[in-house]
């Protein structure tokens, strides 16, 4: 066979999913491109498909390269490793795909799994064609969205919601002509959205209609795999919530899916919630509007909060439970109660503006939801009280788990926008591609599959109000700089547009990493950490908080505790002393889950140092070591998860959950470390 990858190929066999003799077909198209690109029009024997041609004027229009010759990259290593352990489609098709592969193995073709983004993660095949597809980067970590790349096997696929084919020189860029792609969509069969697509590509020497058939039975197949998989998850939700509601009887329970519909809910859910009525399929913030604001701050694109939490609701509270089956998340459980009922944590209430008062109610924080005596909580709360007296931006500091988006709430809550929004935005938890439009919005038509009328971004929806920006140097440098003008000029042009809108927004930024050091490695841009950084505030870490550690270990517990009808649980000195040694690498967020813990496993009416994690235990207390000389925040943080890493024989998951963060996040700080000089092992099958 001839290398597909050079020149015309040599047609060999009859295309029956085109009409004409192949060879002829090849040229006359290949001829028809080349009068497109040149005038932009065709002659009236060209033998394009009506669709196809459709496809070429609007990559035409969006100044797309006829000649590019290689697809721009949508993933790394680490996300295609991560996706392939935790994503219910990228597992089920990797399984499928696995079955199938020696239906094509020495047989020309290679087939390809991507996600909904166009995103290739997988790829199985005949070897040798794989080699000839790298140069055009069609396999794993290759972007093949329409948007990007023109029509092909994949993005083609994902926009049109149906299979098809592109016989080689349809595809509008010139580098891939010598293929032929056949793709078919996959959807989640309970919701019917896309979740990806599955391409076949080979030759185009060859067109063959069994080859499009095989690729819409594989997506069938792994729709099946998704149904079992759906079924197996709607399971487990069930006994999860029976459990739930024999464990709080007094209580409202209501279970989700992982997207946060409505599953189950009990009869006290619409009692405690003033007689409000629920029903299954329900979108859980629409049903509960004074969730919204917890739901789309703090939830990743995908779904639900992925860390367990506890939320104001004016006149009730909410225990927020995700819930995860073999690692992968399946729901939560929203436990309600009144907040009457609540045992022994109630804290007096100072007098605060009207519109304070209302965010309160929208579950928002204020400087009273701030504990602590300590002098680092005071000098904290002292700095916030500035920003909130002021209209200036502020940048936030500290590790992860110290509160940050609490004092962010909290200086929007006290300021005189308290009446406007309040608008999270986690910059690691958007795709790069992604991170413009999410953030500025986009003019109508910017790009393919963009809603007719357009759409807002974050920073318009924030308008009047104030926009929290966490981690803002997982933004791209490119971006960094679109954000400064934004800054700058207050006016942002949409993704796509021309005009500039107006803004009238509060900034406030935050970072888990020194910024003066990521100034230096070139990761933030040095002129917006000068425009961002006008007011400072620093939230400490527990270690740093003296006898706050206590208190708030005491009122976790009373608050855990007063959830399940028990009483409150005492610390033993032995305890107390094994606490103020530990690091807390995952410091607030780590305490309030290990009370959570406690309150459920502790027998007696203390906790004892036989309830304490084996790393508390210890003689020598999971801490890091400092020598004589004053470490960098980023350096601390890099010894504890480093330490971390090694006590839990570099398993990423276990040391993901004593460091009381997610998976991803630790993969994050990993790929960092590694960017700054330093290569941690991780451990496979993680």
């Amino acid at each position: 066979m001839d290398n597909p990858a050079m020149g015309v190929p040599s047609i060999q066999a009859a295309a029956p999913l085109l009409p004409g003799e192949p060879r002829q077909l090849y040229a006359s198209l290949r001829r028809a491109w080349e009068r497109f690109v040149t005038d932009g029009r065709l002659g009236a024997r060209d033998p394009v498909r009506a669709f196809v041609l459709e496809r070429w004027r609007w990559c035409k229009e969006s100044s797309l390269d006829p000649h590019a010759n290689r697809a721009p990259d949508g993933f790394d290593s680490d996300e295609i490793a991560e996706l392939l352990q935790s994503d219910d489609f990228a597992i089920a098709g990797s399984r499928v795909l696995n079955d199938f592969a020696h239906v094509v193995e020495d047989r020309g073709h290679v087939i390809v799994l991507a996600d909904a983004l166009g995103r290739i993660f997988y790829e199985v095949g005949d070897k040798s064609v794989m080699r000839a597809l790298e140069p055009v980067n069609l396999g794993p970590g290759g972007l093949w969205c329409e948007r990007a790349v023109g029509p092909n096997g994949i993005g083609t696929p994902l926009l049109t919601g149906s299979e098809g084919f592109i016989f080689g020189p349809e595809h509008f860029c010139e580098g891939w002509q010598a293929w032929v792609c056949y793709g078919s969509p996959v959807r989640d069969p309970t919701s019917g959205r896309i979740v990806g697509a599955v391409d076949i590509s080979g030759s185009a020497s060859n067109l063959e209609r069994s080859v499009l058939n095989l690729c819409g039975s594989l997506a069938r197949s792994i729709e099946r795999l998704l149904m079992a998989v759906s079924l197996e998850k709607r399971q487990a939700l069930v006994e999860e919530y029976l459990g739930a509601v024999k464990r709080w009887p007094n209580q409202g329970v209501i279970a989700t899916d992982q997207s946060g519909h409505i599953v189950h809910f009990s009869a006290n859910a619409g009692q405690l919630c003033g007689e409000r009525r629920f029903s299954t399929g329900e979108f859980v913030a629409s049903a509960l509007p004074e969730l919204e604001t917890f739901l789309s701050t703090n939830s990743s694109r995908r779904g639900l909060p992925g860390e367990e939490d506890e939320w104001a609701c004016g006149p009730y509270r909410v225990h927020y439970v995700p819930l995860s089956l073999q690692e992968r998340p399946i729901g939560s459980l929203l436990v309600l109660r009144s907040v009457d009922t609540r045992s022994g944590f109630t804290r007096p209430q100072s007098p605060r503006p009207a519109a304070a008062s209302a965010n309160a109610a929208l579950g928002l924080c204020t400087f009273d939801d701030v504990y602590g005596s300590s002098p680092a909580v005071h000098e904290a709360l002292r700095l916030a009280t500035l920003a909130a007296n002021s209209e200036k931006n502020a940048l936030l500091t500290g590790e992860t788990g110290t509160g940050k988006e609490l004092f962010a709430q909290a200086i929007h809550s006290g300021s005189a926008r308290a009446s406007g929004p309040f608008v999270a935005v986690n910059c690691a938890a958007i795709p790069a591609e992604l991170v413009e439009s999410e953030l500025f919005g986009y003019a109508p038509g910017a790009f393919t599959g963009a809603r007719r009328d357009g759409a807002r971004g974050r920073f318009e929806q924030a308008n009047t109000g104030t926009i929290f920006l966490d981690e803002i140097s997982s933004m791209p440098l490119g971006l960094q700089g679109k954000l400064l003008r934004v800054v700058e000029s207050r006016t942002l042009t949409k993704l796509g547009g021309w005009n500039a809108v107006p803004l009238d927004v509060r900034i406030i930024a935050a970072s888990n990493e020194e910024p003066q050091i990521l100034v230096q490695q070139g990761r933030l841009r040095r002129d917006l950490y000068y425009r961002l950084n006008v007011l400072s505030v620093h939230c400490p870490a527990l270690r740093e908080r003296g006898d706050d550690m206590i208190f708030l270990a005491n009122l976790f517990l009373r608050r855990e505790c007063g959830l399940i009808g028990r009483p409150a649980l005492a610390l033993t000195p032995e305890v107390e002393h094994r606490m103020r040694a530990y690091m807390w690498p995952g410091n607030v967020r780590e305490l309030k889950n290990l009370c959570a813990r406690w309150a459920e496993i502790c027998s007696g009416s203390a906790v004892l140092m036989d309830d304490l994690p084996s790393e508390m235990r210890s003689e020598s207390p999971a801490r890091v070591e400092l020598d004589d000389r004053k470490l960098s925040l980023r350096e601390m943080e890099q010894n504890l998860v480093l330490a971390t890493l090694r006590e839990c024989g570099n398993n990423v998951s276990a040391a993901a959950r004593r460091l009381g963060v997610s998976r991803t996040t630790l993969y994050q700080k990993l790929r960092k470390f590694r960017e700054q000089g330093s290569e941690p092992p991780v451990a496979d099958g993680l």
